[in-house]
């Protein structure tokens, strides 16, 4: 999505300075919201080496990864990881991820959970997400 930060910074003498930010990832102008990748119907929990069914639309679907939660501590997120589940091509309604192979690659708990559809902008291939959808690992 989408994000913008404001904020500023004030001087001794009290006058401050205004900042504002904005970032917009590049797939929203390439393609519009309605057009980006949807799961429809996945798993709520996801085992180690199982093989689960994942119902898409606006495919085709090219990869689809977990993304672990933030766990930030002093401006470092240690358990910060992005796993793969698959990567190729699928297109149609359904498509068949395999779970992480063990905890060490994914340990338990709550992720995010994208597929992405590749798309040729003539200049570049871009990755564009789907909005996630957060399921358990375990």
């Amino acid at each position: 999505g989408e994000i913008m930060v404001a904020g500023g910074e004030r001087n001794g003498e009290g006058t401050e300075r205004a900042d504002l930010r904005s970032y917009s990832p590049p797939y929203l102008s390439i393609m519009g919201e309605s057009e980006r990748p949807t799961i429809v119907r996945s798993p709520s929990v996801i085992r180690y080496g199982r093989a689960h069914t994942l119902g898409v639309r606006r495919g085709p679907i090219h990869k689809v990864t977990l993304l672990a939660l933030g766990s930030m501590t002093h401006s470092f997120d240690q358990n910060q990881r992005c796993v793969v589940l698959f990567d190729g091509e699928a297109d149609g309604d359904e498509l068949t991820i395999s779970g992480p192979r063990d905890s060490f690659v994914a340990p338990p708990g709550h992720y995010m959970l994208f597929a992405l559809r590749s798309v040729d902008t003539g200049s570049r291939t871009v990755l564009v997400p789907s909005a996630a959808r957060i399921i358990r690992v375990g």
